[in-house]
């Protein structure tokens, strides 16, 4: 008796071709990224650049606003959606975060409300003292970027360094901090994906 013919097996899941087809670069981006996501147990992410759009003056309702954003990204090609860069937040990530944001907040960092002044920006100096002498005692690279990335992100949520400071605040260190920082990053940057624990597709400059 023949042995029977097994039924042919196609190359693609029609329904899957169909649903890719439908989605918008925007949506099919984020479902992407969120399955990026899930493969590095996340707990979550920070946009790094966007797509910037025209703002206009115009008074919505939060309803009205969320339908605006709906159609801004439903509208966004794959070039717009190329130009966006996120942070993936891994666990160890979100330890580095939690890490920094005490050494630059201190016991202030658990406080809904923040009451800074001008001595603020004195606090970060001290922070970033602090930073760089712990940075130096890491070795894995990963692990640097994590910590750097942290610091960086601290400094820039909790800004009033920037706009109030001592007089002279460069002079005594201001400097000295975004030049130290700077030097950092372009060292770092230089270090492949794989050693900073990033993707090329949505973390990496470019």
């Amino acid at each position: 008796m023949p042995k029977k013919s097994k039924p042919a097996t196609p190359d693609a899941n029609p329904a899957q071709e169909k649903k890719a087809k439908t989605l918008t670069p925007y949506e099919r981006f984020f479902e992407e990224f969120e399955a990026a996501q899930a493969a590095c147990d996340a707990v979550g992410q920070i946009l790094v650049r966007g797509v910037s759009a025209e703002e206009e003056e115009e008074d919505y309702s939060e309803d009205e606003q969320d339908e605006e954003v709906q159609k801004l990204n439903a509208g966004l090609t794959d070039a717009d959606i190329a130009k966006m860069r996120l942070i993936v937040i891994t666990p160890k990530r979100e330890e580095a975060l939690d890490r920094m944001g005490r050494m630059i907040l201190g016991d202030d960092f658990d406080e809904d409300f923040l009451m800074q002044n001008t001595s603020f920006s004195l606090e970060v100096l001290g922070a970033y003292d602090g930073f760089a002498d712990m940075y130096k005692r890491l070795k894995e690279w990963d692990v640097k970027f994590d910590h750097l990335f942290a610091f960086t992100y601290g400094l820039w949520n909790d800004d009033v360094w920037m706009h109030d400071h001592e007089m002279g605040w460069g002079e005594i260190g201001g400097a000295k901090m975004c030049k130290g920082l700077a030097r950092l990053w372009k060292a770092i940057l230089k270090k492949s994906d794989a050693e900073l624990g990033i993707t090329e597709k949505y973390t990496r400059p470019g």
